[in-house]
């Protein structure tokens, strides 16, 4: 058997053979070894010398090895699963082998092991993350106070998006428009109550503009009808539920007139008494008199209202209501009071 041992000044870690010739013989009894198995064979004598009682005998005993009994560690009972204190050299070389076994076997199964958890886990970081379809609340594009998967609320949200962009305009759009202010919007028409942003940015601030105009406006259209205290007072003609079509010829005019009481021509007609087609004053298309709102001239006027059907032709002077009736008026007849207007037919 080879002795060997590790040169620790060999810096790579190399191996050297033990060198007998280094080892100190001379307390040894017999004669000097030059071979690794000799120089064992004499420690081995010299045991068994130093043990024996018969100190008279000069021949030297012979120790058979495998009968050797050595100490055993703690440590090593730790691995050899024993309690015994010692074993025989045949014993420690058997528990050993087996270990050195046993050992492979176990880095053998460790390794499998080691790579199937490897294998696991490179699995398991190939496979996306996080729930596959995810489910979130929405404020108001889809049903709230319940979960919705994501698509669901991203597509009803782009949805909501584009309905409004259509009714909003482009984002250009709605900075050209924020951008439109009129030039002498400082200049308020009577005064503003709160200061209008000089140049708005946002459409926050063009917001708060129009309302600042606006009140400025009303603000200055009261005052001018304040002012304004001459102005006639005028009613509806007949009614508040009496509408009025005008045409150039009176008997189809009266015929479409009896179709609907809200013909989408159908119109208010306003006079200072209120009478329907009273012949003694003006009557004018709107509550404000003006040259601009009478009646036209020769216009032929039917009454579409809940009191029936009822014919005139307006005149600008008096008398200001002509062939009033309730037909087809058969020529041009004329009248002075509004208690002709039974009498008149075709």
């Amino acid at each position: 058997m080879a002795f060997e041992t590790t040169d620790k000044s060999d810096k790579i870690g190399g191996k050297v053979r033990l060198d007998i010739s280094n080892i100190n013989q001379s307390t040894l009894k017999g004669e000097n070894a030059n071979t690794d198995e000799e120089l064992l064979q004499i420690i081995i004598d010299n045991i068994a010398m130093k043990g024996s009682t018969d100190t008279t005998s000069t021949e030297p005993q012979v120790l058979d090895v495998n009968k050797a009994v050595f100490r055993i560690s703690e440590a090593f009972k730790s691995y050899s699963s024993t309690q015994n204190s010692e074993a025989s050299l045949p014993d420690l070389i058997d528990i050993l082998t087996k270990g050195i076994s046993k050992l492979d076997t176990d880095l053998s199964v460790q390794k499998k092991v080691a790579e199937g958890l490897q294998d696991r886990l490179n699995e398991i970081r190939r496979k996306p993350t996080g729930d596959v379809n995810p489910q979130l609340y929405s404020s108001g594009t889809v049903e709230q106070n319940k979960l919705h998967p994501v698509e669901d609320v991203v597509r009803a949200t782009e949805k909501q998006f584009v309905e409004t962009k259509r009714i909003i305009g482009e984002t250009k759009d709605i900075a050209l428009a924020i951008a439109s202010q009129p030039e002498d919007f400082n200049r308020p028409v009577s005064r503003y109550r709160g200061a209008p942003q000089a140049a708005p940015k946002t459409l926050s601030d063009s917001v708060k503009n129009v309302w600042i105009a606006i009140e400025d406006i009303r603000e200055t259209l009261r005052t001018l009808m304040d002012d304004v205290s001459s102005r006639l007072d005028i009613s509806r003609m007949d009614s508040i539920k009496t509408f009025y079509v005008f045409g150039e010829e009176a008997c189809s005019l009266l015929a479409s007139s009896r179709m609907s009481n809200a013909m989408v021509n159908a119109k208010d007609i306003w006079n200072e008494t209120g009478v329907q087609m009273d012949p003694t004053c003006p009557a004018y298309n709107s509550n404000v008199p003006s040259t601009a709102t009478e009646l036209r001239n020769g216009t032929w006027y039917c009454s579409v209202g809940e009191n029936g059907n009822v014919i005139g032709q307006y005149s600008n002077f008096a008398p200001f209501w002509l062939n009033v009736g309730t037909s087809c008026p058969a020529g041009e007849t004329t009248y002075s009071t509004s208690g002709d207007l039974d009498s008149l037919s075709d």
